[in-house]
């Protein structure tokens, strides 16, 4: 079952599918956030969108 199926079967929302980038692995490398790491980066921003949706 895909995380979408489980949620939707659970009745929880999907808040945002976040894309895979090369430049997150990059940052966990060197211990940071990818917001701290490229903050202006396409998956920073989608997750400053994320985040201010939670909030």
């Amino acid at each position: 079952m895909t995380i979408e199926k489980y949620l939707h079967f659970k009745g929880i929302p999907l808040l945002a599918k976040i894309m895979f980038d090369k430049e997150m692995v990059e940052a966990m490398i060197v211990g940071k956030t990818i917001v701290e790491y490229n903050p202006n980066s396409a998956i920073a921003g989608q997750i400053r969108e994320t985040w201010n949706t939670i909030k």
